[in-house]
């Protein structure tokens, strides 16, 4: 049997055998690529607070317009789920936070992108928490 190790946090846990990674660079680069989000995202957070991202003009966040049918509120806070599982506390409260924000969304009739909503959202959280 093959060595293998886990290159992502459960629930995406991923068991890939050892003999098929490139060897210790890779661990990095996945490490660095998971700071680089993890700062990313709380940057966004801190400076555009129970706001969510549009798009970028410019380099910049636009969290104001028209969001078109809103369907990718639910990214952020799946997103922050997903850190939470690597980094800890302060990104699963916001996580919560933000799931929290589209809640009023669960009945909305007048979208079909739900699943982008919840999915992310609200399904991650109860994995983590029951």
């Amino acid at each position: 049997m093959t060595a293998a190790i886990s290159v992502l946090a459960p629930p995406l846990a991923l068991a890939v055998p050892a003999s098929v990674l490139p060897g210790p660079q890779a661990l990095q680069d996945f490490q660095r690529a998971w700071e680089t989000a993890a700062g990313k995202l709380r940057r966004l957070v801190e400076q555009h607070t129970d706001r969510f991202p549009l798009y970028t003009q410019n380099g910049r966040w636009i969290t104001e317009g028209e969001a078109w049918t809103n369907w990718c509120e639910g990214f952020l806070g799946g997103q922050l789920w997903l850190l939470s599982q690597r980094f800890g506390d302060w990104y699963g409260d916001r996580a919560a936070h933000y799931s929290q924000l589209i809640e009023h969304r669960k009945l909305d009739a007048s979208v079909h992108d739900l699943g982008f909503l919840f999915w992310p959202t609200w399904r991650r959280w109860y994995e983590l928490t029951g």
